[in-house]
């Protein structure tokens, strides 16, 4: 069952004070919030989506009628300090915090209930007191489309069970769970996402992003036949060793930048059945995967590639890497691709990169760090060397080869010597 857990915590039950029928069916909206003065307000926030026409009980012994997402009586005075129990009931389509407002009161939902429910965009965002969500056992968000930034920073909640909730019409899962968890370390924490409907998804940019204590997240059986934005999607996530996504579909992906950036602690990545035939970016990709040993990205693709920027800057441990299959001719930037300067035990070998085609280079620092810190075979090198002296590159470049070195006195050296001096290139390298 999917869930975010806390060690040794339990799931924060809803608000039920014994288990009869009308308990058991509880559709009302649930949450509670804190004050800490006398006379202090609380608005519940809304967008302007959605037909209202809802009670609110405010847990106080007071209620309001709500007909518009603007309605004065959304405002509510509390006359003593503490917690109070908000209960919304009717169609209520919306919520919306979206980091403003009283959102630091909120310290718990205890129940999504029924309510018509129309989008959850930044609904929760910014609640950063919330320790507990609970979606409840009858909870309708079939009709939401759009759940982007629903937790986003959320930074302290412990439990987290996305069992009852319904995403099979959801399009935008962009920032939902981003910055979850980012605020202490004093538990171990897991989201098991496994179980959410992502079939209908296109926008997944930033989903998992940020969530720095999560030891372990689930996204095994995702559905990402109508991606076409992973965009940091599961970056820095600093915590995480494994991460299994090889029933990802990326066929339609077409922004990939910083998937698994700053992804620190990861060792293994299973990309074999990756299509990306039809990515245009994947600028920092790997970008700090620092303990990655291996990766096979033999059934990389990429004829419509424009953006490859420091692709696998700070991969430290990352030996060899094969882009023996990459199409480079329409990038224009590749600076820092292959940047190894902080490793202690800098990569040996770039398999294929003697053939890249730089004949879409449009900067003169397209090259600026492009291998710093490492060195490849000589014999690759001056095949490289080669290549370049052969191809039309409309720009001089300054570029950097890291400490790899050229055979002297042969057709190496001479393209070496032609691309400085006729094409106007800085070349940096370990010399002859």
């Amino acid at each position: 069952m999917p869930s975010l857990i806390r060690s040794a915590s339990k799931i924060l039950s809803p608000r039920i004070a014994n288990t009869s029928a009308a308990d058991s069916v509880n559709t009302s909206f649930d949450m509670t919030v804190r004050t800490t003065a006398a006379n202090e307000t609380f608005t519940v926030p809304c967008q302007n989506v959605g037909t209202f026409n809802a009670t609110i009980n405010w847990g106080d012994g007071s209620s309001s009628t709500i007909a518009a997402y603007n309605d004065a009586d959304l405002v509510h005075t509390y006359a003593s300090a503490g917690d109070h129990s908000i209960s919304i009931s009717g169609t209520f389509p919306n919520i919306y915090f979206a980091y403003a407002g009283d959102r630091m009161k909120v310290i718990a939902v205890t129940n999504l209930g029924e309510v018509g429910w129309q989008t959850f965009k930044s609904a929760f965002m910014g609640c950063e007191n919330m320790t507990a969500f609970n979606f409840g056992t009858h909870t309708d968000t079939s009709s939401i489309t759009d759940m982007s930034g629903m937790f986003r920073a959320c930074k302290r909640i412990s439990t987290l069970n996305l069992s009852t909730l319904n995403t099979s019409s959801n399009t935008n899962f962009s920032y939902m769970f981003s910055q979850v968890m980012s605020h202490s370390s004093t538990w171990p924490a897991s989201l098991d996402a496994s179980g959410l409907d992502t079939s209908n998804g296109t926008n997944f940019s930033y989903m998992f992003h940020f969530m720095l204590y999560s030891t372990s997240l689930n996204v095994s059986n995702f559905d990402t036949s109508n991606a076409t934005n992973v965009t940091n999607m599961l970056a820095y996530n600093i915590r995480i060793t494994s991460l299994d996504v090889s029933s990802f579909d990326t066929s339609n992906v077409i922004y990939m930048d910083s998937m698994f950036g700053s992804c620190f602690a990861l060792t293994s990545l299973d990309l074999s059945n990756f299509d990306t035939s039809n990515v245009l970016y994947f600028n920092s990709m790997f970008t700090g995967c620092g303990a990655l040993s291996s990766l096979d990205i033999s059934s990389f693709r990429t004829p419509n590639a424009i953006g490859m920027m420091a692709m696998f800057y700070g991969c430290k441990v990352l030996g060899t890497i094969d882009v023996s299959n990459f199409d480079t001719s329409n990038i224009p930037y590749f600076d820092r691709m292959f940047d190894e300067r902080y490793s202690t035990n800098p990569r040996t070998d770039i398999i294929g990169v003697e053939n890249f085609n730089f004949e879409g280079i449009t900067s003169s620092s397209a090259l600026t760090d492009f291998m710093r810190g490492m060195s490849i075979p000589t014999s690759r090198y001056d095949q490289l060397l080669i290549n370049i002296e052969a191809q039309t590159i409309p720009r001089a470049t300054q570029a950097h080869f890291g400490t790899s070195q050229y055979t002297p006195g042969g057709t190496a050296a001479a393209a070496r010597a032609s691309i400085i001096s006729t094409d106007g290139w800085t070349i940096t390298d370990g010399g002859a």
